[in-house]
């Protein structure tokens, strides 16, 4: 996880966490809200990631 920080860090993009205890509703929306064109996420997340999509 610390990688992936410094990896946006270094590319000039912004890291956005979002508590994977959200509902699916909730994280559709911060991602949409922000911007988000790229999702690093973790394996246990695989199923909750799936759904959403970029505009």
């Amino acid at each position: 996880m610390l990688e992936t920080f410094f990896a946006a860090g270094s590319l000039g993009a912004a890291a956005v966490l979002v508590n994977p205890r959200l509902r699916q509703a909730e994280v559709e929306y911060i991602l949409g809200d922000c911007g988000a064109t790229t999702v690093v996420f973790g394996q246990d997340q695989c199923e909750n990631a799936r759904v959403w999509r970029p505009n």
